[in-house]
């Protein structure tokens, strides 16, 4: 069992997470985590990353990251701008 404190940060409070704790669970600082408690526990989850919808795919297109065009040797089959 590790122990911690917890902080004031604002109007609430914060509880500091050992590296130890950060490394062997995975949490990225800065990401999203969901919160439940009861009367006696809090329990800290990490949320999985939604799938990005094609429209953010396309949005984190850079030059830098374009894959150049290769040909494959096929014909237009309708009407597909070669």
């Amino acid at each position: 069992m590790l122990k911690t404190q917890v902080s004031k940060w604002g109007n609430s409070a914060a509880v500091r997470i050992p590296e130890r704790v950060v490394r062997e669970t995975g949490l990225i600082p800065g990401k999203s985590v969901s919160i439940t408690y009861d009367q006696n526990a809090i329990t800290i989850a990490k949320i999985k990353d939604e799938p990005l919808s094609l429209d953010q795919l396309i949005k984190g297109i850079t030059q830098q990251n374009m894959h150049a065009y290769v040909w494959r040797g096929m014909e237009p089959l309708g009407e597909e701008l070669w």
